[in-house]
């Protein structure tokens, strides 16, 4: 799927480096025109990010259930409109990333985890290597990050993540399903946990059909 692909109104997230670290902006498609796209100008807090044409930009959104990443050029910037905008161009398909398919390991553990500088009580629901499900009372938006400590395989790993998924709620429960992908797609302790308690599973599925 090309970048120009995507439909007026789906919400992205603008991933660029400053000062030696990753920043996820949230940000939505305003208009496709001539194989570019027009999003929303990154902002941090009240100010616009100034973008360079040299920078590796990248473009993230989620289109039926799997996570899309395009890298990107700028074109460019236009700030003088009335809904400041950036116009995007890319050649190449974004790379897919199946989170659904992505196996999921049901944790359901007391967390207390932040979010825009505050602390809030909430369930981690399940994890994969790509992503987690948090459970909450608290009402996030899309594009909100969450980073909480938690101990798997008897060590303490820290887990950042931006909300990625439209609110669910949980049926009969006045708790809110939010998904959420991970920053650290290579953490090596969430990849072995993971596989760790698939292996187990596998084993014990085979073990109960033999």
């Amino acid at each position: 799927m090309l970048l120009n692909q995507l439909s007026v109104g789906t919400p992205v997230i603008i991933k660029i480096e400053r000062n030696g670290f990753d920043k996820q902006i949230s940000s939505k498609v305003e208009s496709i025109k001539n194989g570019n796209v027009n999003l929303l100008a990154p902002m941090d807090g009240v100010k616009y990010i100034q973008l360079s044409k040299s920078e590796a930009i990248e473009v993230i959104a989620v289109i039926n259930g799997g996570i899309i990443r395009w890298t990107c050029r700028l074109i460019q910037t236009n700030y003088k409109d009335i809904i400041p905008t950036i116009t995007l161009h890319s050649d190449k398909p974004g790379i897919t990333y199946n989170r659904r398919n992505a196996f999921r390991v049901s944790v359901y553990r007391d967390i207390t985890y932040e979010c825009k500088g505050k602390l809030y009580k909430g369930i981690l629901n399940n994890i994969s290597i790509l992503g987690v499900s948090i459970l909450s009372k608290e009402k996030h938006k899309v594009g909100g990050i969450i980073s909480f400590d938690i101990k798997l395989l008897n060590e303490m790993v820290n887990i950042k993540a931006q909300i990625i998924r439209h609110p669910i709620k949980v049926k009969d429960s006045d708790l809110i399903d939010y998904g959420a992908a991970l920053f650290d797609k290579d953490n090596k302790l969430i990849r072995k946990y993971v596989y760790e308690v698939q292996r187990i599973q596998l084993q014990n599925r085979h073990k109960a059909t033999s």
